[in-house]
């Protein structure tokens, strides 16, 4: 329940938890001890970087039926997976699991044979810059680099260990951006 690591795992393990802090439906439960959307897409992207799997647990109520507040959170991360699920089925982690760009937002990655996946979590938007930049990162010279949901290559420059990206002037405003990178280092 409620396990974390900082570290990718070698074996599989799992996070056990539920979308509030109860495992079956608690009527005393307020709307602020539920995980946000943002809070629940970054708590699955981080488990899958370190080869752990979510098992997220919903409390229906006595009837059946699930609250208004978790099936909104459901949706939600459905939607996310729709755009960026390449990111997370089949994939496994790569050497490191979390990284950082020059604006302090938090780097997840995957991947799977072909491609590296960086998880950018955190709005890219709005910026005045629209460069990114991700630290200690090395990708051949013929990689092509691309957002998932947007098919357009992206232009990227490397130096050294960093990685510098220009986006596209219109992203979707996500809690989350999956970048794909070929080929995987």
């Amino acid at each position: 329940e409620y396990t974390s690591y900082d570290k990718p795992k070698k074996h599989k393990w799992e996070a056990c938890r539920g979308i509030g802090n109860s495992f079956g439906y608690n009527r005393m439960e307020t709307p602020d001890m539920y995980l946000t959307l943002e809070e629940l897409i970054h708590m699955f992207v981080d488990i899958v970087s370190k080869n752990g799997n979510l098992l997220l647990n919903v409390g229906p109520k006595a009837d059946g039926t699930i609250s208004e507040i978790q099936v909104k959170r459901l949706l939600g991360l459905g939607k996310w997976l729709s755009t960026n699920g390449e990111a997370i089925y089949k994939t496994r982690p790569w050497d490191k699991a979390a990284g950082i760009t020059e604006r302090g937002l938090e780097v997840r990655y995957t991947r799977t044979e072909e491609n590296l996946y960086a998880i950018i979590l955190g709005n890219l938007y709005p910026s005045q810059n629209k460069n990114l930049i991700i630290h200690n990162i090395e990708i051949s010279a013929q990689s092509s680099i691309s957002i998932l949901g947007n098919d357009q290559a992206l232009s990227w420059k490397k130096d050294g260990s960093t990685l510098t990206l220009t986006l596209p002037e219109s992203m979707p405003k996500d809690c989350a951006i999956a970048i794909k990178i070929n080929p995987c280092p």
